[in-house]
Protein backbone atom coordinates (compact mmCIF):
# COMPACT_ATOMS: atom_id res chain seq x y z
CA UNK A 1 0.00 0.00 0.00
CA UNK A 2 3.00 2.25 0.67
CA UNK A 3 4.45 1.56 -2.57
CA UNK A 4 0.85 2.83 -4.10
CA UNK A 5 1.04 5.80 -2.45
CA UNK A 6 4.46 6.99 -2.93
CA UNK A 7 3.40 5.92 -6.80
CA UNK A 8 0.34 8.10 -7.09
CA UNK A 9 2.39 10.85 -4.95
CA UNK A 10 4.46 11.48 -7.98
CA UNK A 11 1.34 12.51 -9.78
CA UNK A 12 1.08 16.41 -7.85
CA UNK A 13 4.00 16.87 -10.45
CA UNK A 14 0.19 17.90 -12.46
CA UNK A 15 0.06 20.53 -9.33
CA UNK A 16 3.62 21.75 -9.12
CA UNK A 17 3.64 23.13 -12.55
CA UNK A 18 0.94 25.57 -12.95
CA UNK A 19 1.55 26.43 -9.35
CA UNK A 20 5.43 26.83 -9.90
CA UNK A 21 4.35 29.24 -13.00
CA UNK A 22 2.38 31.32 -10.27
CA UNK A 23 4.64 31.32 -7.78
CA UNK A 24 7.56 32.18 -10.26
CA UNK A 25 6.12 34.96 -11.63
CA UNK A 26 4.75 35.97 -7.94
CA UNK A 27 8.06 36.68 -7.06
CA UNK A 28 9.15 38.10 -10.52
CA UNK A 29 6.86 41.21 -10.89
CA UNK A 30 6.51 42.14 -7.32
CA UNK A 31 5.17 44.94 -7.01
CA UNK A 32 3.91 45.26 -10.39
CA UNK A 33 1.27 43.21 -10.47
CA UNK A 34 -1.85 42.59 -8.73
CA UNK A 35 -2.51 38.81 -8.54
CA UNK A 36 -5.95 39.45 -6.27
CA UNK A 37 -7.05 40.87 -9.70
CA UNK A 38 -6.35 37.61 -11.09
CA UNK A 39 -7.47 35.23 -8.50
CA UNK A 40 -10.53 33.44 -10.77
CA UNK A 41 -7.78 32.69 -13.50
CA UNK A 42 -5.36 31.21 -10.44
CA UNK A 43 -8.46 29.07 -9.43
CA UNK A 44 -8.30 27.69 -13.21
CA UNK A 45 -4.98 27.02 -13.02
CA UNK A 46 -5.23 25.06 -10.69
CA UNK A 47 -7.77 23.30 -11.05
CA UNK A 48 -7.25 22.59 -14.55
CA UNK A 49 -4.39 19.54 -13.99
CA UNK A 50 -7.55 18.07 -12.14
CA UNK A 51 -9.80 18.75 -15.10
CA UNK A 52 -7.24 17.50 -17.95
CA UNK A 53 -6.39 14.07 -15.62
CA UNK A 54 -10.52 13.13 -15.05
CA UNK A 55 -10.46 13.95 -18.87
CA UNK A 56 -7.94 11.69 -20.02
CA UNK A 57 -8.47 9.09 -17.40
CA UNK A 58 -11.48 8.05 -19.34
CA UNK A 59 -9.24 7.82 -22.41
CA UNK A 60 -6.51 5.86 -20.99
CA UNK A 61 -8.04 4.18 -18.58
CA UNK A 62 -4.76 4.68 -16.53
CA UNK A 63 -4.36 7.49 -14.01
CA UNK A 64 -0.14 7.18 -14.79
CA UNK A 65 -0.89 7.79 -18.47
CA UNK A 66 -3.62 10.62 -18.07
CA UNK A 67 -1.03 12.63 -15.70
CA UNK A 68 1.94 12.49 -18.08
CA UNK A 69 -0.31 13.91 -21.26
CA UNK A 70 -1.68 16.45 -18.94
CA UNK A 71 1.76 17.27 -18.10
CA UNK A 72 2.62 17.92 -21.41
CA UNK A 73 -0.61 19.91 -22.49
CA UNK A 74 0.53 22.16 -19.11
CA UNK A 75 3.94 22.59 -20.11
CA UNK A 76 2.67 23.64 -23.53
CA UNK A 77 0.37 26.45 -22.19
CA UNK A 78 2.44 28.09 -18.99
CA UNK A 79 5.75 27.82 -21.40
CA UNK A 80 5.45 28.06 -24.76
CA UNK A 81 5.60 31.54 -25.19
CA UNK A 82 8.74 31.85 -23.20
CA UNK A 83 10.11 29.03 -25.87
CA UNK A 84 8.71 31.04 -28.67
CA UNK A 85 10.58 34.64 -27.25
CA UNK A 86 14.24 31.94 -26.63
CA UNK A 87 13.62 30.82 -30.53
CA UNK A 88 13.07 34.57 -31.63
CA UNK A 89 16.27 35.15 -30.93
CA UNK A 90 17.97 31.59 -31.30
CA UNK A 91 19.21 31.31 -35.15
CA UNK A 92 18.33 27.59 -35.34
CA UNK A 93 15.13 27.67 -33.55
CA UNK A 94 13.93 30.78 -35.50
CA UNK A 95 10.91 29.14 -37.26
CA UNK A 96 9.48 27.77 -34.21
CA UNK A 97 8.61 31.29 -32.59
CA UNK A 98 6.16 31.64 -35.57
CA UNK A 99 2.75 30.46 -34.83
CA UNK A 100 2.49 28.31 -37.52
CA UNK A 101 5.40 26.43 -37.09
CA UNK A 102 5.22 26.03 -33.48
CA UNK A 103 1.24 24.96 -33.27
CA UNK A 104 1.78 22.27 -36.06
CA UNK A 105 5.09 20.86 -34.64
CA UNK A 106 3.69 20.71 -31.46
CA UNK A 107 0.24 19.50 -32.52
CA UNK A 108 2.53 16.29 -34.16
CA UNK A 109 4.47 15.52 -30.97
CA UNK A 110 0.86 15.61 -28.76
CA UNK A 111 -0.75 13.30 -31.55
CA UNK A 112 2.54 10.89 -31.42
CA UNK A 113 2.60 11.24 -27.72
CA UNK A 114 -1.50 10.68 -27.38
CA UNK A 115 -0.77 7.57 -29.28
CA UNK A 116 2.23 5.93 -27.62
CA UNK A 117 0.66 6.35 -24.54
CA UNK A 118 -1.95 4.23 -26.01
CA UNK A 119 0.04 1.68 -26.91
CA UNK A 120 2.82 1.36 -23.60
CA UNK A 121 1.96 -0.87 -21.09
CA UNK A 122 4.38 0.91 -18.81
CA UNK A 123 3.22 3.51 -15.76
CA UNK A 124 6.13 5.71 -16.84
CA UNK A 125 7.52 6.34 -13.58
CA UNK A 126 11.09 7.66 -14.17
CA UNK A 127 9.23 10.56 -16.19
CA UNK A 128 7.07 11.23 -13.45
CA UNK A 129 9.60 11.21 -10.48
CA UNK A 130 12.03 13.46 -13.07
CA UNK A 131 8.94 15.82 -13.71
CA UNK A 132 7.98 15.51 -9.49
CA UNK A 133 11.32 16.62 -8.35
CA UNK A 134 12.15 19.13 -11.57
CA UNK A 135 9.32 20.82 -10.16
CA UNK A 136 9.81 20.38 -6.70
CA UNK A 137 13.05 21.92 -6.74
CA UNK A 138 12.29 24.91 -8.87
CA UNK A 139 9.64 25.73 -6.31
CA UNK A 140 11.32 25.63 -3.34
CA UNK A 141 14.29 27.24 -5.19
CA UNK A 142 11.90 30.49 -5.47
CA UNK A 143 11.38 31.43 -1.70
CA UNK A 144 15.09 30.26 -1.01
CA UNK A 145 16.55 32.80 -4.16
CA UNK A 146 14.02 35.52 -2.40
CA UNK A 147 15.30 35.73 0.96
CA UNK A 148 18.97 35.24 -0.07
CA UNK A 149 18.89 38.66 -1.24
CA UNK A 150 16.29 38.39 -4.56
CA UNK A 151 13.68 40.27 -2.54
CA UNK A 152 15.59 43.50 -3.37
CA UNK A 153 17.48 42.57 -6.77
CA UNK A 154 13.54 42.65 -7.93
CA UNK A 155 12.85 45.65 -5.82
CA UNK A 156 15.56 47.61 -7.60
CA UNK A 157 14.28 45.99 -11.28
CA UNK A 158 10.57 46.83 -10.76
CA UNK A 159 10.53 49.76 -8.97
CA UNK A 160 13.15 51.85 -11.40
CA UNK A 161 15.65 54.39 -9.59
CA UNK A 162 15.85 57.17 -12.09
CA UNK A 163 19.27 58.92 -12.20
CA UNK A 164 19.11 62.81 -11.25
CA UNK A 165 15.70 63.04 -9.87
CA UNK A 166 15.99 66.35 -7.74
CA UNK A 167 15.48 66.92 -4.16
CA UNK A 168 13.01 70.48 -4.20
CA UNK A 169 13.54 72.57 -1.30
CA UNK A 170 10.94 73.91 1.11
CA UNK A 171 11.00 77.58 0.49
CA UNK A 172 8.93 80.66 1.51
CA UNK A 173 6.76 81.63 -0.92
CA UNK A 174 4.56 84.26 -1.64
CA UNK A 175 2.00 82.51 -3.07
CA UNK A 176 -0.69 85.13 -4.77
CA UNK A 177 2.75 85.60 -6.75
CA UNK A 178 2.66 82.22 -8.22
CA UNK A 179 1.17 81.43 -11.93
CA UNK A 180 -1.46 78.85 -13.26
CA UNK A 181 0.55 76.22 -15.05
CA UNK A 182 -0.95 74.94 -18.09
CA UNK A 183 1.64 71.88 -19.86
CA UNK A 184 -0.07 70.91 -23.23
CA UNK A 185 1.52 68.15 -24.69
CA UNK A 186 0.79 66.84 -28.33
CA UNK A 187 1.63 63.82 -29.17
CA UNK A 188 4.46 63.32 -32.00
CA UNK A 189 4.14 66.91 -32.35
CA UNK A 190 7.28 67.51 -34.63
CA UNK A 191 10.08 70.81 -34.75
CA UNK A 192 9.03 73.17 -37.51
CA UNK A 193 11.89 71.87 -39.68
CA UNK A 194 10.92 68.20 -39.56
CA UNK A 195 7.67 68.86 -41.15
CA UNK A 196 9.31 70.92 -43.96
CA UNK A 197 11.87 68.03 -44.31
CA UNK A 198 9.17 65.06 -44.16
CA UNK A 199 5.97 66.40 -45.44
CA UNK A 200 6.92 69.85 -47.46
CA UNK A 201 5.12 72.02 -44.84
CA UNK A 202 6.33 75.16 -43.61
CA UNK A 203 5.19 76.26 -40.35
CA UNK A 204 6.79 79.39 -40.02
CA UNK A 205 3.44 81.25 -40.23
CA UNK A 206 2.44 79.44 -36.69
CA UNK A 207 5.79 79.97 -34.87
CA UNK A 208 5.61 83.77 -36.14
CA UNK A 209 2.06 83.92 -34.37
CA UNK A 210 3.26 81.88 -31.22
CA UNK A 211 6.24 84.43 -31.26
CA UNK A 212 4.30 87.71 -31.45
CA UNK A 213 1.94 86.19 -28.49
CA UNK A 214 5.24 86.15 -26.15
CA UNK A 215 6.26 82.60 -26.97
CA UNK A 216 9.88 81.67 -26.83
CA UNK A 217 10.57 78.86 -29.34
CA UNK A 218 13.31 76.15 -28.78
CA UNK A 219 13.17 75.30 -32.36
CA UNK A 220 16.21 72.54 -32.05
CA UNK A 221 14.58 70.95 -29.19
CA UNK A 222 15.31 67.27 -28.06
CA UNK A 223 13.29 64.40 -26.07
CA UNK A 224 15.20 61.99 -23.85
CA UNK A 225 13.69 59.18 -25.63
CA UNK A 226 11.05 59.31 -29.25
CA UNK A 227 8.48 57.32 -27.44
CA UNK A 228 5.78 58.47 -25.00
CA UNK A 229 6.20 56.21 -22.22
CA UNK A 230 9.96 56.64 -22.36
CA UNK A 231 10.27 60.13 -22.62
CA UNK A 232 7.32 61.74 -20.19
CA UNK A 233 8.67 59.94 -17.06
CA UNK A 234 12.09 62.03 -17.70
CA UNK A 235 10.47 65.18 -18.18
CA UNK A 236 7.76 64.58 -15.08
CA UNK A 237 10.94 63.78 -12.95
CA UNK A 238 13.16 66.20 -14.28
CA UNK A 239 15.79 63.03 -14.62
CA UNK A 240 17.52 61.07 -16.97
CA UNK A 241 16.38 57.76 -17.68
CA UNK A 242 17.62 54.72 -15.84
CA UNK A 243 19.18 52.84 -18.94
CA UNK A 244 22.19 52.68 -21.24
CA UNK A 245 22.04 54.79 -24.17
CA UNK A 246 21.20 51.79 -26.25
CA UNK A 247 18.98 49.46 -24.85
CA UNK A 248 16.25 46.70 -25.15
CA UNK A 249 13.46 47.30 -23.03
CA UNK A 250 9.85 45.70 -22.83
CA UNK A 251 6.68 45.01 -20.19
CA UNK A 252 8.64 45.13 -17.32
CA UNK A 253 10.42 48.59 -17.98
CA UNK A 254 7.72 50.25 -19.52
CA UNK A 255 5.39 49.53 -16.47
CA UNK A 256 8.42 50.40 -14.02
CA UNK A 257 8.67 53.69 -16.36
CA UNK A 258 4.52 54.67 -16.02
CA UNK A 259 4.54 54.01 -11.71
CA UNK A 260 7.52 56.34 -11.82
CA UNK A 261 5.44 59.03 -13.85
CA UNK A 262 2.78 58.07 -11.37
CA UNK A 263 5.06 58.48 -8.50
CA UNK A 264 7.10 61.99 -9.88
CA UNK A 265 7.85 64.55 -7.43
CA UNK A 266 6.61 67.39 -8.75
CA UNK A 267 2.96 67.38 -8.13
CA UNK A 268 3.47 66.37 -4.65
CA UNK A 269 5.46 69.92 -4.83
CA UNK A 270 2.99 71.83 -6.50
CA UNK A 271 0.55 70.34 -4.06
CA UNK A 272 2.38 71.48 -0.45
CA UNK A 273 2.72 75.22 -2.07
CA UNK A 274 -1.36 75.17 -3.07
CA UNK A 275 -1.56 74.05 -6.16
CA UNK A 276 -4.73 72.27 -7.55
CA UNK A 277 -3.79 69.95 -9.66
CA UNK A 278 -6.16 68.96 -13.74
CA UNK A 279 -5.08 66.03 -15.38
CA UNK A 280 -6.12 65.27 -19.06
CA UNK A 281 -3.27 63.37 -19.82
CA UNK A 282 -2.72 59.54 -19.71
CA UNK A 283 -0.63 59.06 -17.04
CA UNK A 284 -2.40 59.08 -13.57
CA UNK A 285 0.06 62.16 -12.05
CA UNK A 286 0.17 61.77 -8.14
CA UNK A 287 -2.85 60.51 -6.88
CA UNK A 288 -4.67 62.15 -9.71
CA UNK A 289 -6.27 59.87 -12.33
CA UNK A 290 -6.13 60.96 -15.61
CA UNK A 291 -8.44 60.57 -18.94
CA UNK A 292 -10.79 57.79 -18.97
CA UNK A 293 -10.39 54.32 -20.43
CA UNK A 294 -7.12 55.73 -22.62
CA UNK A 295 -7.12 52.66 -24.84
CA UNK A 296 -5.36 54.15 -27.49
CA UNK A 297 -2.31 55.38 -25.36
CA UNK A 298 -2.20 52.99 -22.86
CA UNK A 299 -0.01 49.72 -21.82
CA UNK A 300 -1.93 46.53 -21.36
CA UNK A 301 -3.34 45.91 -17.55
CA UNK A 302 0.33 45.01 -15.56
CA UNK A 303 -1.46 42.01 -14.93
CA UNK A 304 -0.36 40.85 -18.49
CA UNK A 305 2.88 40.23 -17.58
CA UNK A 306 1.96 37.20 -15.99
CA UNK A 307 -1.86 36.17 -17.53
CA UNK A 308 0.15 37.19 -21.09
CA UNK A 309 3.09 34.17 -20.88
CA UNK A 310 0.22 31.18 -21.15
CA UNK A 311 0.07 30.31 -24.64
CA UNK A 312 -3.99 31.15 -24.46
CA UNK A 313 -3.88 34.63 -23.88
CA UNK A 314 -0.72 35.29 -25.77
CA UNK A 315 -2.33 33.91 -29.08
CA UNK A 316 -5.67 35.95 -28.65
CA UNK A 317 -3.09 39.00 -27.91
CA UNK A 318 -1.56 38.77 -30.93
CA UNK A 319 -3.86 37.13 -32.96
CA UNK A 320 -7.31 37.65 -31.75
CA UNK A 321 -7.33 41.17 -33.37
CA UNK A 322 -7.81 38.46 -36.83
CA UNK A 323 -11.00 36.86 -35.31
CA UNK A 324 -12.35 40.17 -33.78
CA UNK A 325 -12.51 41.87 -37.06
CA UNK A 326 -14.60 38.61 -38.76
CA UNK A 327 -16.87 38.04 -36.41
CA UNK A 328 -20.45 40.18 -36.94
CA UNK A 329 -20.94 43.08 -35.05
CA UNK A 330 -17.42 44.53 -35.13
CA UNK A 331 -16.62 48.34 -34.24
CA UNK A 332 -17.77 50.49 -37.60
CA UNK A 333 -14.80 52.44 -39.22
CA UNK A 334 -17.51 55.87 -38.40
CA UNK A 335 -17.31 54.22 -34.51
CA UNK A 336 -13.66 53.66 -34.38
CA UNK A 337 -13.47 57.49 -35.62
CA UNK A 338 -15.36 58.30 -32.39
CA UNK A 339 -14.08 56.96 -30.11
CA UNK A 340 -10.56 57.85 -31.49
CA UNK A 341 -11.94 61.35 -31.22
CA UNK A 342 -13.53 61.20 -28.06
CA UNK A 343 -10.11 60.91 -26.30
CA UNK A 344 -9.40 64.11 -27.49
CA UNK A 345 -12.75 65.85 -27.05
CA UNK A 346 -12.45 64.87 -23.15
CA UNK A 347 -8.78 66.71 -23.15
CA UNK A 348 -10.42 69.73 -24.15
CA UNK A 349 -13.45 69.68 -21.99
CA UNK A 350 -10.95 69.21 -18.77
CA UNK A 351 -8.99 72.30 -20.65
CA UNK A 352 -12.02 74.56 -20.55
CA UNK A 353 -12.52 73.29 -17.22
CA UNK A 354 -9.79 74.91 -15.76
CA UNK A 355 -9.72 77.43 -17.38
CA UNK A 356 -13.05 78.13 -16.09
CA UNK A 357 -12.09 77.85 -12.75
CA UNK A 358 -11.58 81.08 -11.01
CA UNK A 359 -10.89 79.70 -6.85
CA UNK A 360 -8.06 81.02 -4.80
CA UNK A 361 -6.25 78.22 -5.51
CA UNK A 362 -3.29 78.20 -8.91
CA UNK A 363 -3.95 75.26 -10.96
CA UNK A 364 -1.57 72.78 -12.73
CA UNK A 365 -3.33 71.35 -15.97
CA UNK A 366 -1.11 68.20 -17.51
CA UNK A 367 -3.18 67.86 -20.75
CA UNK A 368 -2.02 65.19 -23.43
CA UNK A 369 -3.96 65.46 -26.94
CA UNK A 370 -3.79 62.50 -29.38
CA UNK A 371 -2.62 64.86 -32.30
CA UNK A 372 -1.37 65.26 -34.85
CA UNK A 373 -0.16 61.46 -34.07
CA UNK A 374 -2.06 59.23 -36.76
CA UNK A 375 -4.54 57.93 -37.84
CA UNK A 376 -5.99 60.78 -39.36
CA UNK A 377 -8.98 61.95 -38.12
CA UNK A 378 -9.50 65.58 -38.93
CA UNK A 379 -8.93 67.81 -41.90
CA UNK A 380 -7.36 71.27 -41.94
CA UNK A 381 -10.52 73.08 -40.03
CA UNK A 382 -10.97 70.32 -37.68
CA UNK A 383 -13.90 68.64 -39.67
CA UNK A 384 -13.76 64.88 -38.28
CA UNK A 385 -13.29 62.75 -41.98
CA UNK A 386 -16.12 60.25 -43.08
CA UNK A 387 -14.00 56.64 -43.06
CA UNK A 388 -16.55 54.44 -45.45
CA UNK A 389 -14.82 51.24 -44.31
CA UNK A 390 -11.50 50.11 -43.02
CA UNK A 391 -10.34 49.90 -46.49
CA UNK A 392 -10.99 53.82 -46.75
CA UNK A 393 -9.37 54.06 -43.29
CA UNK A 394 -6.06 52.46 -44.62
CA UNK A 395 -5.98 54.39 -47.33
CA UNK A 396 -6.21 58.00 -45.85
CA UNK A 397 -3.16 56.99 -43.07
CA UNK A 398 -1.20 56.02 -46.03
CA UNK A 399 -1.52 59.55 -46.92
CA UNK A 400 1.04 62.37 -46.53
CA UNK A 401 -1.56 65.07 -47.82
CA UNK A 402 -4.06 63.85 -45.05
CA UNK A 403 -1.67 63.86 -42.86
CA UNK A 404 -0.29 67.32 -43.33
CA UNK A 405 -3.90 68.53 -43.11
CA UNK A 406 -4.15 67.03 -40.00
CA UNK A 407 -0.98 68.38 -39.10
CA UNK A 408 -2.37 72.06 -40.21
CA UNK A 409 -5.31 71.68 -37.74
CA UNK A 410 -3.57 70.57 -34.22
CA UNK A 411 -1.61 73.89 -34.82
CA UNK A 412 -4.65 76.07 -35.57
CA UNK A 413 -6.13 74.40 -32.23
CA UNK A 414 -2.41 75.56 -30.59
CA UNK A 415 -3.03 78.59 -31.56
CA UNK A 416 -6.55 78.83 -30.22
CA UNK A 417 -6.18 77.10 -27.41
CA UNK A 418 -3.04 79.26 -26.26
CA UNK A 419 -5.23 82.45 -26.98
CA UNK A 420 -7.85 81.43 -25.01
CA UNK A 421 -5.57 80.69 -21.57
CA UNK A 422 -3.96 83.98 -22.28
CA UNK A 423 -6.95 86.08 -22.67
CA UNK A 424 -9.86 84.27 -20.31
CA UNK A 425 -7.37 82.57 -17.71
CA UNK A 426 -7.97 84.15 -14.35
CA UNK A 427 -4.34 85.05 -13.19
CA UNK A 428 -1.16 85.27 -15.23
CA UNK A 429 -0.22 81.32 -16.30
CA UNK A 430 2.77 79.72 -17.76
CA UNK A 431 1.98 77.75 -20.36
CA UNK A 432 4.54 74.41 -21.73
CA UNK A 433 3.53 73.46 -25.51
CA UNK A 434 5.47 70.35 -26.17
CA UNK A 435 5.32 67.49 -28.38
CA UNK A 436 6.50 64.24 -26.49
CA UNK A 437 8.91 63.29 -29.28
CA UNK A 438 9.52 63.33 -33.12
CA UNK A 439 7.91 61.46 -35.53
CA UNK A 440 9.32 58.13 -35.58
CA UNK A 441 8.18 56.41 -38.88
CA UNK A 442 10.04 57.62 -41.90
CA UNK A 443 12.82 56.52 -44.03
CA UNK A 444 15.90 57.04 -41.55
CA UNK A 445 18.18 56.39 -45.09
CA UNK A 446 17.29 59.63 -46.28
CA UNK A 447 16.90 61.72 -43.15
CA UNK A 448 18.12 61.94 -39.87
CA UNK A 449 17.75 59.16 -36.85
CA UNK A 450 17.55 61.99 -34.62
CA UNK A 451 14.31 63.81 -36.09
CA UNK A 452 12.25 61.03 -34.19
CA UNK A 453 13.96 62.60 -30.77
CA UNK A 454 13.10 66.46 -32.56
CA UNK A 455 9.38 67.45 -30.78
CA UNK A 456 7.99 71.00 -31.06
CA UNK A 457 8.83 73.14 -28.00
CA UNK A 458 7.36 76.43 -27.07
CA UNK A 459 6.95 78.39 -23.66
CA UNK A 460 4.94 81.15 -22.37
CA UNK A 461 6.74 82.92 -19.29
CA UNK A 462 4.73 86.07 -18.33
CA UNK A 463 7.46 88.56 -17.77
CA UNK A 464 8.64 87.03 -20.85
CA UNK A 465 12.08 86.17 -19.45
CA UNK A 466 13.63 83.52 -21.41
CA UNK A 467 17.40 83.21 -20.23
CA UNK A 468 17.54 79.71 -19.50
CA UNK A 469 15.78 78.18 -22.46
CA UNK A 470 18.30 77.66 -25.42
CA UNK A 471 16.89 76.77 -28.91
CA UNK A 472 18.54 73.42 -28.19
CA UNK A 473 16.38 72.85 -25.27
CA UNK A 474 16.34 69.25 -23.40
CA UNK A 475 13.41 68.11 -23.01
CA UNK A 476 13.52 66.53 -18.78
CA UNK A 477 14.72 70.20 -18.30
CA UNK A 478 11.05 71.67 -18.67
CA UNK A 479 10.27 71.75 -14.76
CA UNK A 480 13.81 72.50 -13.75
CA UNK A 481 13.25 75.56 -15.35
CA UNK A 482 9.91 76.45 -14.28
CA UNK A 483 10.88 75.62 -10.46
CA UNK A 484 13.99 77.74 -10.54
CA UNK A 485 12.05 80.58 -12.07
CA UNK A 486 9.23 80.94 -9.89
CA UNK A 487 9.64 78.20 -7.07
CA UNK A 488 13.52 79.69 -5.82
CA UNK A 489 14.37 76.59 -6.76
CA UNK A 490 18.74 76.16 -7.73
CA UNK A 491 18.42 73.09 -10.09
CA UNK A 492 20.95 72.53 -12.33
CA UNK A 493 20.35 71.63 -16.19
CA UNK A 494 20.36 68.44 -17.18
CA UNK A 495 22.93 67.55 -20.26
CA UNK A 496 21.36 66.05 -23.62
CA UNK A 497 21.12 62.17 -23.58
CA UNK A 498 19.18 60.71 -26.29
CA UNK A 499 18.06 56.66 -25.33
CA UNK A 500 17.60 54.59 -28.21
CA UNK A 501 15.60 52.22 -26.58
CA UNK A 502 14.23 49.18 -29.01
CA UNK A 503 11.25 47.59 -27.49
CA UNK A 504 11.05 44.08 -27.69
CA UNK A 505 8.60 42.80 -29.97
CA UNK A 506 7.51 39.76 -28.57
CA UNK A 507 5.33 41.63 -26.01
CA UNK A 508 2.11 42.92 -26.79
CA UNK A 509 2.57 45.45 -25.08
CA UNK A 510 0.22 47.94 -26.07
CA UNK A 511 -3.92 47.97 -26.46
CA UNK A 512 -5.17 47.86 -29.99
Amino acid sequence: MGKINRKHFLLLHILLIPLFFIVHNWFDFYLLTDFNAIKAEIILWLLLPFISVAFFYGLFRNSFKAALFTSALLLILFFAPSFMAFARNTELLFYLSKYSVLITVVGLLLIVLFIWLLKTKNDHLRIHQFLFYCFLILLIYEPVYWLAGGKQKTISKNRLTLPGVPDLAVKPLVKDSLPDIYYLLFDELAASDTYKQLIDYNNTHNDSLLASMGFKMAAEAFSASNHTHTAMPAVFNMSYLPFEAEQQVGFREMHALTLAVNKNPLIPFLKNNGYKIYNAGIFQIDDVKGLTKPDLWTLNSANELVTGQTLYRNMWNNLGWMIQSKLPGKPTAGEKLVSDTALINEALSILQKTIADTGSQQKFLYAHFYLPHGPVRYDSSGNVLSWKSYADYNLKNESFELYREQVKYTFRLIIQLCRQIQQQNKRPAVIILQGDHGIRNYDTTRFSKELSYRPYAAFYFPGGNYTTIPDSFYMPNTFRVVLNQYFQQQLPMLQKKLYKLNVKKDEVLFKR
